[in-house]
């Protein structure tokens, strides 16, 4: 395969991606999850922009129930941070994490492209 031809491959894969995420088809995360291949450090700069501490707690207490019974007192945002993103590659969570992130903050999601 040329270049040119992985080249126009990644582009139909990010485009793919980008349109279930805005017909918010999470019903075909998996599908995303096992194409894509996220940017960690992105979606890292994201949660750190978007919530403060008691946001993201409450954030995960909300959508992503299995994570927050694995916070603890005392436990910094980053520790948070690191255990959702942990769940979320594990579990395919990442295309409905950045699905509901950016119903949060449209903004800030844009500020941190691409994710995959």
């Amino acid at each position: 395969m040329t270049n040119q031809e992985k080249l126009k491959s990644l582009y139909k894969r990010r485009e793919i991606l980008e349109k279930i995420i805005e017909q918010e088809d999470i019903e075909n995360s998996e599908t995303v999850e096992a194409i894509a291949s996220y940017k960690i450090a992105n979606i890292r700069k994201l949660l750190n922009a978007v919530f403060n501490d008691e946001d993201l707690t409450d954030f995960c207490q909300d959508n992503f129930s299995t994570v927050f019974d694995n916070f603890s007192t005392g436990m910094s945002k980053n520790q948070k941070i690191r255990i959702l993103l942990d769940f979320s590659k594990r579990n395919l969570k990442f295309a409905l994490l950045l699905k509901l992130i950016k119903e949060i903050n449209s903004e800030q999601y844009q500020k941190f492209v691409p994710y995959w």
